[in-house]
């Protein structure tokens, strides 16, 4: 039985890209080595497998620009497991927010948040070595005033209200 022409151009096409696949791998395998992009053509040339200088670049190139949005996505993917491990948290100790050591905790969480997503804005410092941001403060909870930490608490539930 003959096959349909469609079917047999498939096939072709399979078996084009699985040699290009074994092709392209040996091109990466040299450009890893540290061969030029020339030495790399003349080399695939040599064994049979006939190759300008330019789509060897193409080959890389390609093949450098896939890692890199791989990368990317396991970065992203990566920030939003951490994203949702310090909501978790955050909701854990949320309810005990009154204890002075986990208002401690809950806002080294949300430090960690905003270091996460760039929220922190750098400290600008002038010509004369003068600061002239804000500066952040390193604050031990445990010498608040009751009144200080409702003050504080007061701050953080309105400040996680209006982020909902």
């Amino acid at each position: 039985m003959k096959q349909h022409p469609v079917a047999a151009i498939q096939k072709h096409n399979k078996m084009v890209q699985a040699k290009n696949v074994g092709r392209n791998k040996m091109i990466l395998d040299l450009r890893i080595a540290g061969m030029s992009e020339q030495a790399i053509a003349d080399e695939m040339t040599a064994k049979g497998h006939p190759i300008s200088d330019t789509s060897v670049h193409r080959i890389v190139r390609t093949a450098l620009d896939r890692e890199n949005r791989l990368l990317s996505f396991k970065q992203d993917q990566l920030l939003r497991h951490e994203l949702d491990r310090l909501d978790k948290m955050t909701v854990a100790l949320f309810a005990n927010r009154n204890d002075p050591a986990v208002a401690n905790a809950l806002i080294k969480i949300m430090d960690r948040r905003a270091k996460y997503l760039g929220l922190d804005s750098p400290i600008k410092i002038d010509a004369n070595n003068k600061n002239t941001g804000e500066m952040r403060q390193s604050i031990n909870f445990t010498q608040l005033s009751d009144d200080k930490l409702d003050q504080l608490l007061a701050l953080v539930d309105e400040a996680t209200k209006s982020s909902e």
